[in-house]
């Protein structure tokens, strides 16, 4: 779990630079136990601590996550599959991590 927020840690660190109070939004296709690493991390302050203002909002399915995120409304999605036929479409889409449980 500890490595899990590590990681984590580290992506969004990229998203913040040295600048404090960095907003940082992130979108969930569906409750699961795949965000609970990251609600852990808020709520101990781990990305305030880091000058991040994370946010994690919940959107109904994983194409509209995509589309959020296409459209820059989003910073990152927690899920993978969904993206894949936008990276194949040729849009610029990274893929970080994936946590398997």
């Amino acid at each position: 779990m500890h490595r899990m927020i590590a990681l984590l840690m580290v992506m969004f660190a990229s998203f913040a630079g040295h600048a404090y109070g960095q907003a940082v939004r992130g979108a969930f296709p569906s409750p699961s136990i795949q965000i609970l690493p990251m609600m852990v991390a808020a709520e101990r302050g781990f990305y305030k601590r880091e000058g991040l203002e994370l946010e994690l909002v919940f959107v109904r399915g994983a194409a509209t996550a995509v589309q959020a995120l296409l459209a820059n409304q989003i910073h990152f999605i927690l899920s993978i599959g969904p993206q894949m036929p936008a990276v194949w479409e040729g849009n610029d889409i990274m893929i970080l991590a994936q946590q398997v449980g």
